[in-house]
C-alpha cells in the first residue's frame, strides 16, 4: 500500500462521504483510493501520533507521505482535474495555520451542519472497487 494514492477519513460524517464521492467524480485516473478511519487498516497506515486524535482530520496517504487537514484535502486536490489543481494550488499559498482555523471550524460542526450515520454506509457500485 505505501505506492498507493489513499484518503482517509471519517466514514460516518455525511459531509466527508460527500467530499469523498465528489473527489472520485474528478479523479480521471482512478488512482486514488478511499478508506475510512474507522477501519483497522486505515490506523495501522498512519504514524502512532495520528492513530486516534486525527479522526477529525481527512488524510491523505500518498505514496508514503502522510498530509493531514486543509493540506490534505488540497493535496487531493491537486490531484484531481486541471481545474480543481489550479485552484488547489493557489489555496496553497494561504498559511497552513489559517487554512486549519478554517478546516478545523468546519470539521467541529459538521455533524451538526450535515448529518452522522450511525455506521459506515456502502459506497455506491461504481466507487466501490476504489475502496480498499
Amino acid at each position: 500500500m505505501k505506492d498507493k494514492k489513499i484518503v482517509l477519513f471519517d466514514g460516518v460524517c455525511s459531509f466527508c462521504n460527500r467530499w469523498v464521492r465528489f473527489a472520485f467524480k474528478y479523479n480521471s485516473k482512478k488512482d486514488i483510493y478511499f478508506m475510512p478511519l474507522q477501519d483497522e487498516r486505515a490506523q495501522k497506515l498512519l504514524p502512532k501520533e495520528l492513530v486516534v486524535k486525527e479522526l477529525s482530520s481527512v488524510i491523505y496517504y500518498r505514496q508514503g507521505t502522510v498530509f493531514t487537514q486543509s493540506t490534505a484535502a488540497l493535496s487531493v486536490g491537486k490531484d484531481l482535474n486541471l481545474f480543481l489543481k489550479i485552484v488547489s494550488n493557489i489555496l496553497l499559498i494561504i498559511p497552513k495555520v489559517i487554512r486549519d482555523k478554517v478546516y478545523n471550524f468546519i470539521a467541529k460542526h459538521r455533524y451538526r451542519w450535515f448529518e452522522k450515520f450511525d455506521t459506515c454506509p456502502i459506497p455506491p457500485p461504481a466507487l466501490q472497487k476504489q475502496f480498499l
